[in-house]
């Protein structure tokens, strides 16, 4: 199996296909790696990048929590699927979008703004 390149720092050192997961390495040029599983929808289930290990979870096409060792993020979706709020470790802030439907902030539950 050769190797490609992908972009100037990394290479795709090996690609394995399972049955039902494909997994991925990916071998910075510095000798840092991650290693990548992703499920029967080709959507990423989970992570391990120098470390730490992250899943992902999904509800059809949405992507419902993503959790590692140093956060926990749950995302809430409307009925046809726009997001509507995250909840970050705990605290839950609320999308603020523009017209196009674009995510421009953050509202904290307790009235505090984040801009994006």
């Amino acid at each position: 199996m050769g190797v490609r390149e992908i972009g100037e720092d990394f290479n795709l050192i090996l690609t394995i296909f399972c049955l039902k997961n494909i997994r991925k390495t990916i071998k910075n040029a510095d000798g840092t790696s991650a290693f990548y599983v992703y499920n029967h929808n080709h959507q990423r289930a989970a992570k391990n990048a120098n470390g730490r290990y992250t899943t992902y979870m999904y509800s059809g096409n949405l992507l419902i929590q993503e959790k590692s060792s140093s956060h926990n993020l749950k995302f809430t979706y409307n009925s046809v699927g726009n997001p509507i709020a995250v909840m970050y470790n705990g605290v839950e802030y609320y999308y603020v979008t523009n017209l196009q439907g674009d995510i421009i902030g953050l509202i904290y539950v307790f009235g505090g703004k984040r801009n994006v």
